[in-house]
């Protein structure tokens, strides 16, 4: 009789820890636009991944939820330790019902992709100021736990639930900058993973200001594969060499895996085979390189398709490099505190620089000519997120701010 309860607990603790990012991941979210001063933003949803056999099986799809997290905004704006509590908690304003959402009342959409299924739901609710979504497994195993603008720990038990005690994963893009919206975005802007996998690690977030929400169906530039390949890609590298790059890769149990087709973007939605590296084969560890000795001018992005004997494919996650172009900047440092720098790439002959904050009011500005590095004084300005943006005769560029005091 022991033994058997032994196995049955056993079994219940597989059980509980199949819930990974494997069977469901948040894909895609919109929280921040650019709207008229006191007006609400428009558009807000946040869209999952999730495996069909799930969506399918009723009792289950019953026991996921999406929990919704904020520091508070008084947290953000004193910039203390965030409180990390549920939406219903951290204001008498919100109710349990814009705090937890079941994913049995999202939208399905199929994902065009066999497997799987894309879940989406409007939510206007999403806060400004940093904040975080979970999502929770049966009311207390979690699956995921994302926040942007800035990782904070969740609140102890009880008022944290299911969370509780734990700390964000803050979402960054493929510049490893914390990927964020501020209130100059479009409406119908969304930050979204690109590349391509079958799991969310092999995903990579952008939050491109020229990205385009897709709310209900696979993101542009991403793409859902079937099963893995019979591989293990232990690690992928991409370094700059001069005016090259040296991509590097390791793999163990290569079983019928024919060769790795090195691609290359410029935006993180098309892609161009530059090379091919044959496989070699084997359960040891293999070691590949490949150098791209003519990158494009500004930003590369990398990855391995890597397939097998019979046409099957999977992709790496990205890996981008920038080599610079003319006239672009580098804002240094960020997060700032009393100053901050604008290196360019070339001399700025009539150029004008502008501060703008999340209700797009320009609160700082002043010129360039004839110079390829300027300081500016923030120390005046609050706390928060801003935008700064260079405009010259034969360039455009924004950059996101973040002034910490």
């Amino acid at each position: 009789m022991k033994l058997i309860l032994v196995l049955l607990a056993f079994t219940t603790t597989m059980l509980v820890k199949a819930q990974t990012t494997n069977d469901v991941w948040i894909n895609e979210f919109h929280y921040d636009g650019l709207t008229n001063y006191g007006e609400s933003d428009q558009n807000e949803f946040v869209e999952l991944v999730m495996k069909t056999s799930i969506v399918n099986n009723s009792t289950e799809l019953a026991k996921y939820s999406l929990v919704l997290y904020t520091v508070g905004s008084l947290d953000n704006v004193l910039l203390t330790p965030g409180r990390g509590l549920p939406y219903n908690t951290a204001s008498i304003i919100y109710s349990v019902a814009e705090t937890i959402y079941p994913l049995s009342a999202f939208t399905s959409c199929p994902s065009g992709t066999v497997g799987f299924t894309m879940l989406s739901k409007p939510m206007s609710i999403l806060q400004d100021i940093p904040a975080a979504m979970a999502i929770i497994y049966d009311n207390t195993i979690v699956v995921q736990l994302l926040s942007y603008e800035k990782s904070f720990n969740i609140a102890p038990a009880p008022a944290g639930g299911a969370a509780a005690g734990q700390t964000t994963t803050l979402i960054v893009n493929t510049s490893g900058q914390p990927a964020m919206e501020t209130a100059l975005t479009p409406v119908n802007h969304s930050i979204a993973l690109i590349g391509s996998g079958s799991t969310y690690s092999q995903f990579t977030w952008e939050d491109n200001i020229l990205r385009t929400a897709t709310p209900c169906a696979v993101n542009a530039g991403q793409t859902l594969a079937g099963a893995a390949l019979p591989l293990n890609l232990l690690s992928f590298t991409a370094l700059k060499q001069g005016n090259s790059a040296k991509l590097t890769w390791v793999t163990s149990e290569e079983v019928n895996v024919s060769r790795y087709e090195i691609e290359r973007s410029t935006d993180g939605t098309s892609y161009k085979t530059i090379g091919t590296v044959r496989a070699a084969g084997g359960n040891g560890e293999h070691t590949y390189t490949y150098t791209d000795g003519a990158p494009n001018t500004g930003k590369n992005i990398y990855r391995l398709k890597m397939i097998d004997i019979d046409g099957k494919f999977n992709h790496s996650p990205l890996r981008p490099l920038n080599f610079a172009k003319e006239n672009a900047f580098v804002l240094s440092p960020n997060p700032a505190q009393n100053k901050i720098t604008l290196q360019f790439d070339a001399v700025i002959n009539n150029g004008t620089i502008r501060i703008s904050n999340q209700q797009g009011q320009v609160v700082k500005q002043s010129k360039m000519n004839g110079s390829d590095k300027t300081d500016i004084n923030i120390s005046e300005l609050a706390a928060g997120v801003y935008v700064v943006e260079v405009i010259s005769p034969t360039f455009r560029q924004l950059e996101k701010l973040v002034i910490r005091r």
